[in-house]
């Protein structure tokens, strides 16, 4: 069995840094690599997850969203934590799958 970590963290709030859960920055601060869009707040990452690679996704769907999720799985299996850092609820329009 292999086991990997990749979190989807949403809830990062709408844009202030401060409003943020408490289970949120416990994932951030293990991140090595931190997948991001176009609704954060990168002084979110700066703050929480300072020493993570970061991963500009922009506003993405579709095929480049899979592009970026099989990316993830690589380097989970290289034994990295990555997250998918949300701004909102992860699951709506499909991101959950």
């Amino acid at each position: 069995m292999i086991i990997i970590s990749i979190y989807v963290v949403g809830g990062v709030g709408p844009w202030d840094p401060e409003l943020i859960t408490v289970k949120a920055i416990k994932v951030l601060s293990k991140a090595d690599v931190i997948f991001y869009g176009s609704l954060i707040n990168e002084e979110i990452i700066r703050m929480y997850a300072p020493r993570a690679e970061k991963i500009y996704m922009g506003h993405v769907k579709g095929d480049d969203h899979r592009e970026y999720v099989i990316e993830a799985l690589k380097m989970a299996r290289r034994g990295l934590n990555v997250v998918f850092l949300k701004n909102g609820d992860p699951v709506i329009f499909g991101r959950g799958d």
